[in-house]
C-alpha cells in the first residue's frame, strides 16, 4: 500500500539492506507510517551493474534521497568518492533521521579444518588454494572406494590435534574485530554478539550474518526509532 502522505524510509545499502528491508516490512506499525524504498549500493559498486560506471548518484535515487524522512545508510569505510556518506547525506533534508550501519562481518566460526582450509571458498579452490580430496577420488562409480576415501578424510579432520591457545587467540582477535566494526555503527550490536555467538551461529560466512542477527539488528533499529519490536512483527 502506498500513499503520497506516508513518510519515506530509504535504505541505501548492499544485500544486507535487503534483509533489513524484509524485517522492517514485517512490522505492521512501522509500515503503516512509512513507505520503505531500497536503493541498492551494489548497483554502483559491482562490476557490470547498471550504475557501475557512474561518477554521480543517479537522478532518480537523488530524488528518493531528498524525500527521505529516514535514511538507513551503509557506512562507506573506504573512499568511494560520490558514494561516501557525506556525499549521500548532503541530498537529505535537515529533518531526515540518518542511521548508519556498517557491513557487519566476522570469521569467528572459521578455523583450520580439512587440509588446513578455513572455509568453503578455500576448499573449492577460490584464489590460489585448492582442495586435494577430489584428486584422491579415482572413480566415482566405485561407491565403496569413494566412501572410504571420504571417510578417511573425515577421520583426519576429527583426529586433528587443535592448539587450544591458538584457537582462543584467534577467537579473541575476531571478537575484537567485531568490536572495531561495531564502533562505527549507529546501532550497537557488540553486547548481542558477545552474549550469543557461542549459543547461535550469527554468521553463515564471513560477510553473511544469519537471519537471527538481522532480526535483532532490525529490532534495534525499530527501538531507536521508538517503534515496538517483537510484539509487532
Amino acid at each position: 500500500y502506498f500513499s503520497i502522505y506516508m513518510k519515506s524510509c530509504v535504505i541505501f545499502m548492499d544485500c544486507h539492506g535487503m534483509e533489513i528491508n524484509n524485517y522492517l516490512s514485517n512490522n505492521k506499525i512501522f509500515i503503516n507510517d512509512f513507505t520503505i524504498i531500497f536503493i541498492s549500493l551494489n548497483n554502483y559498486v559491482v562490476k557490470d551493474s547498471v550504475f557501475f560506471n557512474n561518477t554521480e548518484i543517479d537522478n532518480k535515487d537523488i530524488i528518493t534521497l531528498k524525500n527521505a524522512d529516514i535514511l538507513i545508510l551503509q557506512v562507506i569505510e573506504k573512499d568511494r568518492g560520490f558514494l561516501n556518506n557525506c556525499e549521500v547525506i548532503k541530498f537529505c533534508k535537515p529533518s531526515c533521521k540518518i542511521i548508519k550501519i556498517p557491513h557487519y562481518r566476522n570469521s569467528i566460526y572459521e578455523y583450520k579444518c580439512i587440509e588446513n582450509k578455513i572455509n568453503k571458498y578455500n576448499l573449492l579452490g577460490c584464489g590460489d588454494e585448492s582442495w586435494n580430496l577430489p584428486n584422491k577420488i579415482k572413480d566415482l562409480n566405485n561407491i565403496n572406494e569413494t566412501k572410504q576415501i571420504i571417510q578417511n578424510e573425515i577421520n583426519i579432520m576429527n583426529n586433528f590435534k587443535y592448539d587450544k591457545n591458538e584457537m582462543l587467540t584467534q577467537m579473541n582477535y575476531k571478537i575484537n574485530e567485531f568490536e572495531e566494526i561495531d564502533r562505527i555503527s549507529d546501532i550497537k550490536m557488540l553486547d548481542y554478539f558477545n552474549n550469543n555467538f557461542k549459543n547461535y551461529r550469527l554468521f553463515q560466512g564471513r560477510s553473511y550474518p544469519s537471519s537471527r542477527f538481522f532480526f535483532e539488528l532490525t529490532n534495534r533499529i525499530l527501538n531507536k526509532l521508538n517503534y515496538t519490536d517483537r510484539k509487532s512483527t
